[in-house]
């Protein structure tokens, strides 16, 4: 597992990207008014449809979902699973959504351990799963974000954001231009 010194360089290639959870959530209580839907429901189900697809397939998926009441087509089996779940239980399943569920409501000390944190630790994602693993991996995050002075939620998107950069993409994915787009259609 790569050591905090690296997350925090990948932190500073990310640095513009540290607010991502802020400018989301701002867009996300945008969007749940121009929907006319709960703001909360709203993050739960784009939390629980992010696995395996990307902030734009996320962001389309979950609009669409409001709009029509049905799940896309093509999303692994085990987000049905845990969107069904989350409707007959208002329960969040899984680490990683819950987390992102959290982060985008505002919680800065939520720390989402996703497959691009798992690229930038150097470790399988599969991982996570591993409560030792997953609990060593906050530990890196908590402390790097007080070495740089932000919230652990600051510093694991900039570290998120440096290791997209890092893996050539050309910007890091924004909720804020997916939903502008969506909601001028």
């Amino acid at each position: 597992m790569r050591n905090v010194s690296y997350l925090i360089r990948l932190a500073r290639q990310g640095w513009d990207h540290r607010d991502w959870y802020t400018r989301a959530e701002g867009s996300l209580m945008d969007l749940s008014d121009f929907l006319d839907i709960d703001f909360d429901e709203l993050v739960d189900v784009l939390s629980i449809t992010s696995p395996r697809v990307s902030v734009a397939r996320n962001v389309r998926v979950t609009i669409d979902y409001f709009k029509t009441g049905t799940l896309s087509s093509g999303l692994i089996k085990s987000t049905h699973a845990a969107l069904k779940h989350y409707r007959r239980t208002g329960e969040i399943r899984g680490p990683k959504t819950s987390k992102f569920a959290a982060a985008l409501k505002g919680d800065t000390t939520a720390i989402v351990l996703d497959t691009w944190m798992a690229k930038a630790l150097g470790i399988p994602q599969s991982s996570f799963s591993n409560k030792r693993v997953r609990s060593s991996v906050e530990r890196r995050i908590r402390y790097g974000a007080y070495i740089l002075g932000i919230t652990p939620a600051e510093f694991q998107a900039a570290v998120w954001s440096g290791i997209v950069m890092n893996e050539g993409r050309l910007s890091v994915p924004c909720i804020t231009q997916v939903l502008n787009e969506e909601m001028t259609r």
